[in-house]
């Protein structure tokens, strides 16, 4: 849900729903009802809106973009398997008692996955920061994932 990205990444960045609303041009009286609106759900920001948070909390818009819940289920690990196996991609498995390891020929996922796996492990080891870590996850991964292409945003 955008809504709970919204807010985390607001958090991260050390802003009140207040500040943020004013950041984005909302009146002082409404800003933080907006933020707030947007934060539940209650309200979904248009795309000019979205631009403008993105802009804000220095992320890029395709942060936004990606509509996978927070606790992702096994049907929509699913359907990405599938689908990057429709596009060209191997999809092998490995059965060891009651586990299965998915192995994934595919050398842009595969380059995804080894950055994440080392920056979780540098977290985990103590040579990055939860900021540091935090930053790349909304920061710089988003922008490996769209090809490197900054987005443009007003």
């Amino acid at each position: 849900m955008i809504g709970n990205k919204i807010k985390k990444i607001r958090k991260f960045r050390g802003y009140t729903q207040r500040e943020l609303g004013l950041l984005c041009g909302y009146k002082i009286n409404s800003a933080d009802v907006m933020i707030a609106k947007y934060e539940t759900g209650d309200r979904i920001p248009s795309r000019k809106t979205i631009e403008k948070l993105a802009f804000v909390l220095n992320v890029p818009v395709s942060i936004f973009d990606c509509n996978i819940r927070e606790n992702i289920g096994v049907s929509e690990l699913g359907d990405l398997l599938l689908w990057l196996n429709e596009f060209g991609s191997n999809i092998d498995f490995l059965f060891q008692n009651d586990r299965i390891s998915i192995i994934v020929d595919d050398p842009k996922f595969n380059e995804y996955l080894r950055m994440w796996h080392k920056k979780t492990q540098d977290y985990k080891d103590g040579k990055l920061s939860l900021y540091e870590y935090s930053s790349w996850k909304y920061t710089i991964m988003p922008l490996i994932l769209n090809g490197g292409q900054e987005e443009e945003t007003t």
